[in-house]
């Protein structure tokens, strides 16, 4: 949480933003103690609220767009035809085709799954409309209910934390 918040207090907001779109593509950064530490630091007034949510909320959105035009994009061009071999694979895109507004609602509670749902969205070619619709909507409660209590309680997150 140290590190993070330092990285935060030397970059602003464009850590933030970058933290929620790359992500998914392979910089290791944890999405909860993120928000949580940006809560924490809003709390104290070392950053502004609405430029904090915007700039979570603009990353995530990028990030899920992102990753539905590369779902679009591999299934066009048959880049997963090797996966569609594994059972697993098989098996979550039948649960997906089946329940796409649920799992692209609900794929924001778990780690790791809010980037993947999204993919399989690309690769199911569901309407991008739909992404808007629910996904960014998702992503808003999702981020607002965490950011929210961080920021409602930081004062007393800092003082466990030390």
């Amino acid at each position: 949480m140290d590190q993070i918040m330092t990285m935060i207090s030397h970059y602003g907001y464009i850590v933030l933003f970058l933290a929620f779109c790359l992500g998914p593509f392979g910089i290791p950064v944890p999405n909860e103690v993120t928000i949580i530490a940006a809560g924490i630091m809003t709390s104290q007034g070392l950053l502004h609220p609405f430029y904090t949510f915007a700039s979570i909320l603009f990353g995530m959105t990028s990030a899920v767009t992102l990753g539905y035009w590369i779902g679009r994009l591999a299934s066009k061009y048959g880049f997963l035809r090797k996966l569609s071999h594994f059972g697993g694979y098989k098996k979550a895109e039948q649960f997906y085709i089946r329940h796409s507004g649920t799992a692209l609602s609900l794929g924001y509670l778990i780690p790791l799954v809010r980037y993947f749902v999204s993919i399989l969205a690309g690769v199911n070619k569901l309407p991008f409309k739909r992404i808007i619709f629910v996904s960014y909507p998702s992503a808003i409660v999702w981020i607002g209910m965490l950011y929210g209590v961080s920021f409602i309680i930081g004062n007393q997150l800092v003082q466990i934390f030390q």
